[in-house]
């Protein structure tokens, strides 16, 4: 079977350098060449269910999950391979942060 996808690996410590902070969070556009249109995506650190901002919701989250493995999901805030309390506060210190309105993002 041909599958017609690309992985994209910003290695372990992600964009940005480090996986607990800020300094990656922003839109992004890849570009293949051959492909007419670019694929959009964001990085907004503590936003764990994708809606482009860091809310109630995602802490509510994340405050569900204290203690539970999830290596590689974004629930996974700091990337420890399960769910801390440094996550909890992540999510606290990013509370507020989103992602531009109006800009297109693929799924």
């Amino acid at each position: 079977m041909i599958d017609n996808a690309i992985e994209v690996d910003f290695g372990a410590a992600g964009l940005g350098g480090s996986p607990t902070t800020t300094a990656g969070d922003g839109y992004y556009k890849i570009s293949v060449d051959g492909f007419d249109q670019g694929m959009y995506f964001d990085r907004l650190l503590g936003d764990v269910n994708g809606d482009g901002s860091v809310d109630a919701n995602d802490q509510a989250l994340v405050t569900a999950n204290l203690g539970v493995n999830f290596v590689g999901a974004m629930v996974d805030v700091d990337g420890t391979g399960k769910v801390t309390t440094a996550a909890g506060l992540i999510e606290i210190r990013n509370k507020g942060h989103k992602v531009g309105a109006g800009l297109h993002l693929d799924a």
